[in-house]
Protein backbone atom coordinates (compact mmCIF):
# COMPACT_ATOMS: atom_id res chain seq x y z
CA UNK A 1 0.00 0.00 0.00
CA UNK A 2 1.99 3.27 -1.02
CA UNK A 3 -0.37 5.73 -0.60
CA UNK A 4 0.84 7.45 2.44
CA UNK A 5 -2.62 8.70 3.73
CA UNK A 6 -3.88 5.28 3.77
CA UNK A 7 -0.67 3.96 5.50
CA UNK A 8 -1.27 6.69 8.59
CA UNK A 9 -4.93 5.48 8.84
CA UNK A 10 -4.13 1.35 9.09
CA UNK A 11 -1.23 2.76 11.29
CA UNK A 12 -4.43 4.73 13.38
CA UNK A 13 -6.24 1.02 13.57
CA UNK A 14 -4.80 -0.43 16.80
CA UNK A 15 -5.39 3.35 19.31
CA UNK A 16 -8.89 3.10 17.48
CA UNK A 17 -9.30 -0.36 18.29
CA UNK A 18 -8.22 0.24 21.94
CA UNK A 19 -10.54 2.53 22.94
CA UNK A 20 -13.29 0.10 21.25
CA UNK A 21 -11.88 -1.81 23.50
CA UNK A 22 -12.50 0.02 26.55
CA UNK A 23 -15.92 0.54 25.67
CA UNK A 24 -17.03 -2.99 25.37
CA UNK A 25 -15.45 -3.21 28.78
CA UNK A 26 -17.64 -0.30 30.36
CA UNK A 27 -20.35 -2.09 28.94
CA UNK A 28 -19.70 -5.32 30.38
CA UNK A 29 -19.44 -3.39 34.05
CA UNK A 30 -23.19 -1.68 33.05
CA UNK A 31 -24.43 -5.45 32.31
CA UNK A 32 -22.92 -7.97 34.23
CA UNK A 33 -23.10 -11.17 32.87
CA UNK A 34 -23.29 -9.97 28.92
CA UNK A 35 -19.74 -10.53 26.94
CA UNK A 36 -19.40 -7.74 24.30
CA UNK A 37 -17.17 -8.73 21.50
CA UNK A 38 -15.93 -7.48 19.04
CA UNK A 39 -15.70 -10.26 16.50
CA UNK A 40 -17.79 -10.89 13.39
CA UNK A 41 -17.89 -8.24 10.60
CA UNK A 42 -16.12 -5.33 12.39
CA UNK A 43 -12.89 -7.33 13.35
CA UNK A 44 -12.83 -9.08 9.38
CA UNK A 45 -13.04 -5.53 8.33
CA UNK A 46 -9.91 -4.24 10.29
CA UNK A 47 -8.29 -7.67 9.52
CA UNK A 48 -8.54 -7.25 6.00
CA UNK A 49 -7.41 -3.36 5.74
CA UNK A 50 -4.36 -4.50 7.95
CA UNK A 51 -3.34 -7.09 5.51
CA UNK A 52 -3.45 -5.55 2.49
CA UNK A 53 -1.06 -3.14 4.08
CA UNK A 54 0.80 -6.12 5.87
CA UNK A 55 1.41 -8.00 2.85
CA UNK A 56 0.63 -5.73 -0.27
CA UNK A 57 -3.12 -6.95 -1.43
CA UNK A 58 -5.57 -5.01 -3.12
CA UNK A 59 -8.68 -5.39 -1.60
CA UNK A 60 -11.67 -6.25 -3.67
CA UNK A 61 -14.88 -5.07 -3.73
CA UNK A 62 -16.67 -5.71 -0.13
CA UNK A 63 -18.81 -8.82 0.29
CA UNK A 64 -16.70 -10.54 -2.89
CA UNK A 65 -17.34 -14.02 -3.25
CA UNK A 66 -14.61 -15.86 -1.12
CA UNK A 67 -11.91 -13.82 -1.47
CA UNK A 68 -11.23 -10.01 0.06
CA UNK A 69 -7.92 -9.35 -2.02
CA UNK A 70 -5.58 -10.45 -4.41
CA UNK A 71 -1.90 -9.94 -3.95
CA UNK A 72 -0.01 -7.34 -6.34
CA UNK A 73 3.05 -9.18 -7.01
CA UNK A 74 1.80 -13.08 -7.68
CA UNK A 75 -1.51 -11.76 -8.55
CA UNK A 76 -3.05 -14.94 -6.22
CA UNK A 77 -6.78 -14.15 -4.37
CA UNK A 78 -6.77 -13.93 -0.32
CA UNK A 79 -8.83 -14.68 1.56
CA UNK A 80 -8.48 -12.64 5.12
CA UNK A 81 -10.07 -14.00 8.10
CA UNK A 82 -9.99 -11.91 11.48
CA UNK A 83 -10.63 -12.69 14.89
CA UNK A 84 -9.62 -11.86 18.54
CA UNK A 85 -10.33 -15.64 19.55
CA UNK A 86 -8.98 -18.98 19.08
CA UNK A 87 -10.02 -19.93 16.05
CA UNK A 88 -11.58 -18.82 12.41
CA UNK A 89 -14.81 -19.74 10.49
CA UNK A 90 -14.39 -21.70 7.31
CA UNK A 91 -17.09 -21.74 4.53
CA UNK A 92 -15.27 -21.08 1.13
CA UNK A 93 -12.29 -22.58 -1.34
CA UNK A 94 -9.89 -20.39 -0.91
CA UNK A 95 -6.47 -19.88 -2.81
CA UNK A 96 -4.39 -18.79 -0.15
CA UNK A 97 -5.53 -17.74 3.22
CA UNK A 98 -4.28 -15.33 5.51
CA UNK A 99 -5.53 -15.32 9.20
CA UNK A 100 -4.77 -12.47 11.47
CA UNK A 101 -5.88 -12.49 15.16
CA UNK A 102 -6.18 -9.00 16.47
CA UNK A 103 -4.24 -8.86 19.80
CA UNK A 104 -4.35 -5.78 21.86
CA UNK A 105 -5.04 -3.60 18.66
CA UNK A 106 -2.46 -5.47 16.82
CA UNK A 107 -2.49 -7.86 14.36
CA UNK A 108 -0.57 -11.13 14.72
CA UNK A 109 -0.27 -13.22 11.96
CA UNK A 110 -1.72 -17.11 12.93
CA UNK A 111 -1.23 -18.63 9.52
CA UNK A 112 -0.69 -17.00 5.98
CA UNK A 113 -0.24 -19.91 3.16
CA UNK A 114 -2.46 -22.49 0.75
CA UNK A 115 -5.96 -22.10 1.37
CA UNK A 116 -8.78 -25.20 0.33
CA UNK A 117 -9.10 -25.71 -2.87
CA UNK A 118 -11.90 -28.45 -4.63
CA UNK A 119 -10.37 -31.70 -4.74
CA UNK A 120 -8.21 -31.34 -2.21
CA UNK A 121 -8.36 -34.18 0.47
CA UNK A 122 -9.84 -32.70 3.92
CA UNK A 123 -6.97 -30.60 4.78
CA UNK A 124 -8.41 -29.12 8.11
CA UNK A 125 -9.77 -32.73 9.54
CA UNK A 126 -13.37 -33.82 10.66
CA UNK A 127 -17.14 -32.34 9.73
CA UNK A 128 -16.55 -29.52 12.42
CA UNK A 129 -12.91 -28.81 11.60
CA UNK A 130 -13.90 -27.99 8.08
CA UNK A 131 -16.08 -24.92 9.37
CA UNK A 132 -13.84 -23.82 12.47
CA UNK A 133 -10.10 -23.84 12.17
CA UNK A 134 -8.53 -23.83 15.68
CA UNK A 135 -4.63 -21.68 15.85
CA UNK A 136 -3.12 -24.84 16.54
CA UNK A 137 -3.92 -26.69 13.44
CA UNK A 138 -3.50 -23.26 11.55
CA UNK A 139 -0.39 -23.06 13.29
CA UNK A 140 0.97 -26.57 12.31
CA UNK A 141 0.02 -25.67 8.57
CA UNK A 142 -3.45 -27.27 8.69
Amino acid sequence: MSNPKCQRAVEEIPELLAQLQVIVLRLEQLFPGRRFMLDGHLVGCLAEVMASYMYDLELLPGSHRCHDGRCRRTDVNVQIKGTQRDRVALYAEDDHLIVLRLAAGRPEEVYNGPGRRRGRSRAYGEEQADKYLPFQAARAGA
